[in-house]
């Protein structure tokens, strides 16, 4: 017992944090004393790995413990251990110390929640390893290289005070330090990691040890090419470091203020001689302990002692030039002025560190360097943004731009440009076997590096992006595209320029992109003289032979409009239009017919000046008041007889998108310093006073642009469909953007101009005058434009024949002119609506203090409103509208305004009792429309070589036929003038005075080709067989009589085949599964089984309801007009009445579509149904319908019955339209 006792209090405590990392760093130690023979052993292979992980373990534990630095922390600062990490890094002693090391760094750092970047001790081992990253030389650890400097990198963002310690600056400082006592000289001796005496043996394992360690004293000691003997103590007697006495150092850190003017000469490359701490290496501060390794050490290395020695008195010599200087307040202030001035030669280590790996062969390196170079580059210190701008960034990144570009093949197809959707990060989309094409691979190089290009401009600081904009237009696009812009690649360039400027997101480079297409100057060209070459030359392509050269530069055009630059803008359009030269003052003179006119009045005498708060109200330039008349203008300008749209309001159709757009450009263009009106300035004069060469002596010229695009546009009826398309998609975009000059000059046909100029109104004139010359006044004609319009509008386009180029300039010319109108009305309506408050949010207010559109849409009603009124303004017109909907079907309950939108609430009880009580009564009429006395005739050519395609054509004619009855049509049999023949092939002869209706094949799935010996009734017999397998697996559970008789499976098997022909749409081929073994139309949700199935339920439900009654068990339906629908609160229930009784007539006419073209959609019905079946199936499982009879469910039970009935109606009336039975059971 008493052993045992003596055993226990034998036990030694456990270690203290200092002494568990004292030891591991003692561990790491003994490897280079025990293992001095085998100096290439991989680290892997040793215990250096656990250690170095072990102390960045306790530091990190430390720090959760501690909220000030722990004594581990201030042991590796005080002692400079990283110093020797570092030396052992570089010399890669063992193999593999360099990664560990980095790793080690990387982590501490980027864990850490202490900034100890700034700290000397750790930044100038930092510094030393830095250098030694360097990717120009292909390393395996690469990859723990990068990950390094990204983690400087993320602090240097972090704390950007460090800025200077990741530079390099190639000049001496004065420094300056505190005297040391002659104890700190003493603790700097024992621990400094440098023999001190004599060693007899050499040990190669230890060489590049010492040379580190005497690099630290002098550079130059170990350097061959120097004279190896010359004295140390010479060379560092011969700097003075001088420090202010008033800060005092300790051996264990500095200030981040000393920090930055220390670290402007603490770079390794300088070969400057540091002094105070930076000069040792510093092992623990265990006398003993240290004194024994040091004495191994010695008697291990193999340098000469005595010159060392001599250097160590030296340093411990030296004394600090006080002499009142450090005291002296300016000439500190002085002196740290002077250290922070950056001299031209000096550079930023990480960066330069990081521009070496740009060109690795690792895709996840290279990313990683660029990540962290526009994290340095978004910097805003002004002495490192100096310093990035003077460094070789801006060349590196051009140089890589032009190579990537001149990789890109001659021969790679300009229209596959626009598929390549790539970013330059990790997270960009990978390629897929459809999107490849020859030569992609190149391409999608350059482009990541051009949207690299981009968010590097993007992210960067000011004067960093500026210069990198500007190094990119003058070595890129000037030095390299202008002179491709000539050569025989010019159609493949001007698309991957048309691209890159798509992609542009920085306004910088999107400014830079500007100059090198329209220059700086910002006067207007004089006719015929040029001053900006790459515009010229790329509007002369647009007059070549060459129709790709045409329309890839128009689309270069659409895309550099598309960007709304106000310098590009500025210098391509606008400036020749805003001093309105081509306005006619004598017309206006004698009658107001500009919009703008109004306004001169109010104008004439005063400045031009900006008014960015609208005040004034809305733009009557943007919104005339005569807008009907200048719709009516473009709309009437295509005679009847070649216009192929039937709809009245056609231009309506595309407002939508119009809308949209427009919202966008106003906020793009708000800040934009453009003038609110068209006036004509200087206009001071009566015309009877002004001189007569103030009346179109000096001709208008609109500049090179528009007078090409003018030129196209009088030219279309000549030109091809992509030339024409293109040309009007970009006066498109030309007219939506909100300049007053520009949208009268453009918009407004009823502007008097001076004559001989021409305008966009005169020019289509031009063209409708040259087809009404060419195309006759026949039916012929007329059913010939139609086609051409199916043809152009039709998405089954495959063996379609060439097209006429007049016939499609005519339907380009019309939809043009409508286009042109509805952009008109679009912006008269936002100007109107002031919609331009919205783009300031809140910081405007309506004139009439209406506070949302639709009190905004009450005052233009009602001028009269009086101010009381405004505020309830909402709750009047909500109200009145509830009012008037108690005369309608669906009528309102609430009303709300939610962001600009109505939202009307329905009266749920009188809803359904309406609906359900029109289904009953109407019953298999419900749905079908008042006769519109139209007649309509549906034919079909029966493929030759399919006849399953022939069966899917005559079914499609057999339920077109019902839903057109349904719709109000009378459907002939004969040839009528609205004929239309349903075909497999576009090349195929058809009847004369039939249009074409192009229908898709029926393909084998396993061949994807077109299944020609597969017969109709062989498909019918396969599927029965299947359907009778699947009878006793599913649910379709057959009563004996239908079992018996096999005409249940045969109307079942075509059924499910009408239903699978019929599901697709029409113009689309469809793929059937000749195995129907494995089909899944028999098991799914959406096959007609289960739309039957449903059926059968339906019917099974009100089938036992009514034997109930003759039971007695439930109650009989009392009449309808007496019964509560308000119980029908579940959402079920209204989602069926709403979406699937309510809305079967929308599904009725969204079947078959006659505007803008004719589309047969039997598709939608066939969705229609299994929706309905899907949501009461779901509804069935989770209400019990049949209820037991209690009286007070009898009103609920009574409810559902008659719901039950309307469905039932619904899904009888549907299947009759595919001509398919429904089943009362199954």
């Amino acid at each position: 017992m008493l052993q045992r006792f003596r055993k226990l209090k034998s036990i030694a405590p456990p270690p203290t944090p200092l002494e568990d990392f004292t030891h591991h760093w003692k561990n790491l130690m003994n490897f280079y004393i025990n293992n001095t023979n085998d100096c290439k052993v991989p680290i892997q292979l040793t215990n250096i790995p656990k250690h170095i992980d072990r102390l960045l373990d306790i530091l990190l534990e430390e720090e959760q413990d501690e909220n000030d630095p722990g004594p581990c922390l201030e042991y590796l600062l005080q002692h400079k251990l990283l110093d020797l990490l570092a030396s052992l890094a570089i010399s890669e002693t063992p193999p593999g110390m360099r990664m560990i090391c980095l790793s080690f760094l990387r982590r501490l750092l980027g864990r850490s929640k202490y900034p100890l970047l700034h700290q000397t001790s750790i930044y100038l081992p930092i510094q030393r390893l830095i250098v030694i990253c360097n990717g120009n030389s292909p390393s395996p650890i690469e990859t723990e290289e990068i990950q390094f400097l990204l983690t400087l990198c993320f602090l240097v963002c972090k704390y950007p005070h460090v800025t200077n310690i990741i530079n390099d600056v190639p000049m001496l400082q004065k420094l300056s330090s505190s005297k040391r006592s002659s104890s700190e000289r003493l603790k700097i001796e024992k621990v400094t990691y440098v023999p001190n005496r004599k060693k007899n043996n050499s040990n190669p394992l230890f060489e590049p040890l010492n040379t580190q360690a005497i690099a630290l004293v002098n550079p130059n000691l170990l350097n061959p090419e120097k004279n190896r003997q010359k004295s140390l103590c010479s060379n560092i007697s011969s700097i003075k470091i001088d420090l202010p006495s008033s800060s005092t150092r300790s051996n264990a850190s500095t200030s981040s203020k000393d920090t930055e003017n220390i670290s402007q000469s603490s770079s390794p490359l300088t070969q400057n001689v540091y002094c105070n701490s930076t000069l040792t290496m510093n092992l623990p501060d265990d006398t003993q302990n240290n004194q024994n390794i040091t004495d191994k050490l010695c008697d291990k290395l193999d340098n000469p002692v005595a010159e060392i020695k001599t250097c160590l008195q030296n340093i411990e010599d030296l004394r600090l030039t006080e002499d009142g200087e450090t005291n002296n307040p300016i000439k500190n202030n002085c002196d740290l002025l002077t250290s922070s001035r950056i001299s031209a030669k000096s550079k930023c280590l990480l960066l330069e560190a990081l521009m070496s790996y740009l060109n690795s062969a690792d895709n996840t390196v290279r990313v990683r360097a660029c990540e962290g170079i526009m994290a340095l580059a978004s910097l805003e210190d002004t002495t490192f943004v100096e310093m990035v701008t003077q460094s070789d960034l801006p060349s590196i990144i051009t140089s890589r731009l032009e190579n990537l570009f001149n990789t890109v093949p001659a021969h790679v197809d300009p229209d596959d440009i626009d598929i390549v959707d790539v970013t330059w990060g990790l997270d960009s989309p990978s390629w897929t076997k459809k999107n490849k094409f020859p030569g992609c691979r190149q391409v999608a190089a350059f482009y990541m590096w051009f949207d690299y290009c981009n968010q590097l401009i993007r992210e960067a600081s000011t004067n960093v992006a500026d210069v990198l904009a500007k190094h990119i237009r003058i070595n890129f696009f000037e030095k390299i595209v202008t002179p491709a812009l000539a050569d025989h690649q010019v159609i493949l360039v001007t698309a991957l320029i048309a691209k890159c400027v798509k992609e542009l997101a920085s306004s910088t480079l999107c400014t830079e992109v500007g100059y090198w297409l329209v220059g700086h100057n910002r006067h207007p060209e004089i006719l015929n003289v040029c001053t900006s070459p790459v515009l010229h030359r790329l509007i002369s392509n647009c007059y070549t032979d060459s129709d790709e050269l045409t329309v890839e530069t128009l689309k270069l055009f659409e895309e550099v409009i598309e960007k709304r630059n106000e310098h590009t803008l500025h210098c391509l359009v606008l400036i020749y239009l805003t001093n309105r030269g081509y306005y006619d003052n004598t017309a206006a003179d004698s009658a107001i017919t500009s919009k703008s006119d109004e306004e001169d009045e109010k104008e004439r005498g005063k400045k031009r000046t900006l008014d960015f708060s609208y005040k004034q109200g809305h733009s009557k330039t943007l919104a005339p008041s005569n807008i009907y008349r200048i719709i009516h203008c473009f709309l009437s300008m295509v005679p009847r007889y070649l216009q192929t749209d039937p709809h009245i309001n056609s231009y309506k159709r595309c407002m939508v998108v119009l809308e949209k757009q427009y919202s966008t450009i106003l906020k793009d263009c708000f800040l934009m310093a453009w003038p609110l009106e068209a006036v004509t300035h200087d206009d001071s004069a009566s015309s009877d006073s002004r001189p007569e060469a103030d009346h179109g002596a000096t001709r208008f010229y609109m500049g090179p642009f528009l007078t090409m695009l003018f030129d196209k546009v009088c030219n279309m009826t000549k030109q091809r469909y992509e030339i024409n398309l293109r040309l009007t998609v970009l006066i498109s975009r030309l007219t939506l953007i909100p300049h007053p000059y520009l949208h009268e000059f453009l918009l407004n046909p009823l502007l008097p101009l001076v004559s001989g100029t021409k305008s966009l109104f005169t020019c289509l004139q031009k063209v409708v005058k040259q087809l009404i010359k060419e195309i006759p006044r026949s039916a012929e004609s007329k059913q010939k434009l139609k086609e051409t319009r199916e043809k152009l509008l039709d998405e089954y386009i495959d063996d379609m024949d060439e097209e006429d180029i007049l016939l499609e300039s005519a339907v380009v010319t019309e939809e043009f002119c409508n286009t042109l109108a509805a952009t008109a009305y679009v912006k008269y309506h936002h100007s109107v609506l002031k919609l331009w408050k919205t783009v300031l949010v809140d910081k405007l207010n309506c004139n009439e203090n209406c506070i949302n559109i639709l009190q905004h849409c009450a005052h233009i009603r009602n001028t009269e409103l009086k101010q009381t009124e405004k505020i309830n303004t909402n709750e009047k017109v909500f109200r009145s509208l509830i009012l008037a909907s108690k005369t309608w079907n669906l009528k309102i309950t609430k009303c709300t305004l939610q962001n600009e939108r109505v939202c009307l609430f329905l009266e749920r009880p009188s809803v359904i009792k309406t609906i359900i009580n029109t289904v009953i009564q109407k019953g298999p009429s419900f749905g079908r429309n008042t006769s519109i006395h139209e007649n309509i005739c549906l034919t079909f050519l029966p493929d030759e070589q399919s006849e399953l395609t022939s069966m899917r054509l005559q079914l499609i004619k057999n339920i077109s036929e019902r839903i057109l009855d349904l719709q109000g049509y009378c459907v002939c049999k004969s040839v009528c003038p609205n004929s239309i023949m349903l075909t497999s092939k576009s090349n195929r002869e058809i009847t004369e005075n039939c249009k074409r209706y192009v229908c898709g094949v029926v393909k084998n799935s396993e061949t994807n080709t077109k299944e020609t010996t597969l017969t109709w009734s062989k498909y019918i017999y396969n599927k029965m067989e299947t359907i009778m397998e699947v009878n006793e697996e599913r649910y379709l559970h057959t009563s004996k009589q239908n079992t018996k008789n096999n005409s249940f499976f045969q109307n079942m098997a075509e059924a499910t085949v009408t239903f699978e022909l019929l599901a697709i749409k029409p113009s689309r081929p469809i793929c059937i599964n000749v195995h129907t073994s494995g089909d899944r139309n028999l098991t799914n949700t959406k096959g007609i089984p289960f739309i039957l199935y449903n059926t059968a339920r339906i019917a099974a439900i009100i089938k036992k309801y009514n034997e109930g009654i003759s039971n007695g068990e439930y109650p009989e339906l009392t009449n309808i007009e007496t019964v509560d629908f308000s119980v029908l609160d579940d959402e079920d229930e209204w989602e069926l009445i709403y979406n699937f009784i309510v809305g079967y007539s929308q599904a009725i006419e969204n079947s078959i579509k006659h505007k803008p073209i004719f589309q047969i959609c039997p598709q939608v019905l066939c969705m229609f149904l299994s929706r309905l079946c899907q949501k009461f199936s779901i509804y069935y499982r989770r209400i019990k319908i049949l209820t037991e009879g209690y009286k007070h469910l009898y009103s609920k039970l009574i409810a559902r019955i008659y719901m039950l009935k309307a469905l039932e109606i619904i899904l009888q009336n549907t299947l009759a339209i595919f001509d398919i039975e429904s089943v009362s059971q199954m």
